[in-house]
């Protein structure tokens, strides 16, 4: 397998802006290098973040109907499907995950929770942009409102890759 070399990706662009040295990604199983990442550091977090703020007070994702954010979704899910074996190889290649394990949970559960909330989201869910009045039952007044209400930007660092 080739060494694959990556940029950050931000702003809708792949870029090495002020960014630090490459990190290596090493084979757990052979020790050799399978990859280089750029070391993102503050910089370019504050770039993504002043991108992601942008996206989400000027971009389209925003003003998008909560089906049409499920098909985009969709989409991504039947992408990552396509690119199965690919993504199993790679993800083997830097973790030293086996095969079927990989197939099960990395790549397979990966693509299966993203059919599952595309597919949740559009059919499931009922989406109120403003709460309705109570209803009356025989216990008394009360309702039930899923709310649309974006919270805005935020930055972080998950456990896992």
């Amino acid at each position: 397998m080739a060494i694959r070399q990556y940029e950050n990706f931000i702003d809708g662009r792949w870029t090495s802006d002020n960014a630090g040295a490459p990190i290596d990604v090493i084979n757990p199983a052979t020790e050799g290098v399978v990859g280089r990442v750029l070391d993102g550091g503050s910089k370019q977090a504050v770039m993504a973040i002043e991108a992601a703020r942008r996206a989400f007070d000027e971009g389209p994702w925003p003003w998008m109907s909560v089906r049409d954010r499920a098909r985009i979704l969709k989409r991504f899910s039947e992408i990552m499907e396509s690119r199965h074996a690919e993504l199993r190889d790679l993800i083997v290649s830097e973790i030293g995950s086996v095969h079927f394990l990989t197939d099960f949970l990395q790549v397979g559960g990966a693509i299966e929770a993203s059919h599952y909330y595309s597919d949740f989201v559009e059919h499931d869910v009922t989406w109120v942009e403003t709460p309705g009045g109570p209803t009356v039952s025989p216990t008394g007044l009360g309702g039930t409102v899923v709310a649309r209400e974006p919270v805005g930007v935020v930055g972080v660092i998950t456990p896992f890759n």
